[in-house]
């Protein structure tokens, strides 16, 4: 069944940490553009797959033994919203790998050792079969506990293929899985070692970047035909470290160049490969995941080391390289775009890295959109775990998991977004006179109006007073002057705190209004 829509929930930290915390209930809403959707899971769910019919495969993950253990389960989650879930029998102690949908609906996944699990118990690895009814089959490969399933593709031809390595990128080989699902070893040299990335081209190969590993062959992009012999493009290239190929419309496809990624090449179906001239200037940043636009354009995500210079990049298909940073809201080194996937409209949606497991150290997860002409989005609403695996529906939605107990959407946007982020409240003046910093996604009118005082035992005690209001010419955090009334300005001076429930709209310039509920702690130390 659908799950209801998850206000955002924000811990309060306690007065003895000096944290003024805000925390989200659901309220009375009226046409929220742009907010996730749950829908509940009974295991922590991990890959996700766009189906045939439109729905979402996943794979997913119940720990056991206190976490040293676990059992591998999977379902599916139709358009309208049910959550199927199939116990596939499989082995403990397993783990599933990426899941992949092939041409004729097909589920594909492999299984391989749960990485907690201690030598002595390793498993040899498996590949999955499932029907789209949910009937499940698991095949050895005939390999020892040592070797693990690495990439895996589909290809719109019907086949599959994916690699094997030891550890390292020892002993790395290539499996095809046919049409009809015969799983068979390809008599392909790879060397003693390599990283294998794969992906499937439009007219039915096999692709590959090769990395250099030390003792193995050097960097290359690889082509192989179902059955045929393999086609190496770039040895030659000095310094060759490329990346998995992007197909773009038309057959060609992006890739880096360099160990460090700063260079774009693109090669052709017949194997040209050419530098596009363009250079990335990392300057000790990330570059991370790459999607082809609907247009051929090359995007990618960047994390910064620097604060402020996260970005998400778009490079033309003459090598024109641009940044697009507006609306881009990180405040650690190295938190930016994680993954990005080319939705059904043309837009592009991305996940982000942006939570430390310290204290205090964590933005607000949230997914993000960019429009063909660089326009972004962050969208906060909802959104409960940093995304970790995200998909883009038919429909122009998009889906994602966080390896939580869910399965989020958020539905096609009609309109200007109106949903929006509200930060924990800073140390209140000795007054009680704060700041409230709400992050909208556009030009609009923000107001905040003081609702209830929130005391022990889940009592509470109404209050008046008029409406805080401001204004925000674009994207970013507008601030609102605040300071606790009635019954809460008394306790606040009292105890030097108090807990005031309020009213939060947006209504973005051109749009409809949106409100939540948000509890505010007004804190501020006692004299000593």
């Amino acid at each position: 069944m659908l799950g209801p829509t998850r206000g955002r929930r924000i811990g309060l930290f306690s007065a003895a940490l000096a944290a003024a915390v805000l925390a989200f209930t659901p309220a009375a809403r009226a046409d929220p553009v742009g907010i996730a959707e749950s829908f509940p899971t009974k295991c922590g769910v991990e890959d996700l797959a766009l189906g045939k019919e439109g729905d979402v495969w996943f794979t997913c993950l119940i720990e056991t033994n206190y976490g040293y253990g676990s059992r591998v389960k999977f379902g599916r989650v139709a358009p309208e919203g049910q959550v199927s879930e199939f116990d596939g029998g499989f082995a403990k102690n397993l783990e599933a790998g990426k899941l992949v949908v092939a041409a004729n609906g097909d589920l594909w996944f492999p299984l391989n050792s749960f990485f907690r699990v201690s030598q002595g118990q390793r498993r040899a690895p498996e590949i999955v079969r499932v029907t789209p009814v949910g009937e499940a089959k698991a095949s050895p490969l005939g390999l020892d506990a040592r070797y693990y399933v690495g990439d895996i593709v589909a290809s719109p031809s019907g086949y599959l293929w994916f690699a094997t390595f030891r550890e390292e990128g020892k002993d790395p080989a290539l499996w095809q899985i046919s049409p009809a699902g015969e799983v068979s070893k390809l008599s392909v040299d790879l060397g003693p070692k390599a990283y294998l990335d794969l992906e499937a081209g439009p007219e039915g190969d096999l692709w590959f970047a090769r990395k250099p590993v030390s003792g193995g062959a050097p960097g290359a992009i690889v082509r192989l035909a179902p059955g045929g012999t393999p086609s190496e493009f770039g040895t030659t290239l000095p310094g060759f470290w490329p990346s998995t190929p992007v197909f773009a419309p038309g057959g060609s496809a992006w890739f880096f160049e360099g160990e460090h990624q700063t260079g774009v090449g693109r090669v052709t179906a017949a194997g040209e490969i050419t530098d596009t001239g363009a250079k990335l200037e990392t300057g000790g940043g990330i570059v991370g995941s790459s999607t082809s636009g609907s247009d051929g354009d090359l995007w990618l995500a960047f994390q910064s080391e620097r604060v402020g210079s996260s970005a998400i990049v778009r490079v033309s298909p003459s090598g024109q390289v641009s940044q697009f940073r507006d609306c881009l809201r990180y405040s650690q080194p190295f938190f930016g775009p994680a993954t990005l996937v080319t939705g059904a409209n043309g837009d592009i949606w991305f996940t982000s890295i942006a939570s430390r497991q310290l204290p205090g150290i964590s933005d607000p997860p949230s997914i993000g959109r960019v429009t063909p002409s660089g326009e972004i989005t962050q969208i906060y609403a909802g959104v409960d775990a940093e995304a970790r695996w995200i998909v883009p529906g038919p429909d122009g939605s998009v889906w994602f998991s966080a390896g939580t107990d869910e399965i989020q959407r958020i539905r096609p946007i009609n309109g200007p977004i109106n949903t929006f982020h509200v930060a924990p409240l800073r140390r209140a003046a000795a007054n009680g006179t704060a700041t409230a910093r709400v992050v909208v996604p556009g030009p609009g009118k923000v107001e905040l109006k003081p609702v209830a005082l929130l005391k022990r035992h889940h009592q509470r005690v109404a209050l008046g007073g008029a409406a805080v209001t401001a204004t925000s010419t674009a994207c970013g955090t507008t601030g609102l002057r605040v300071k606790p009334v009635g019954a809460a300005l008394r306790a606040f001076r009292e105890r030097r705190e108090a807990i005031e429930e309020v009213a939060v709209t947006f209504t973005p310039d051109g749009g409809t209004p949106y409100t939540e509920t948000a509890k505010l702690d007004f804190y501020a130390p006692r004299r000593r």
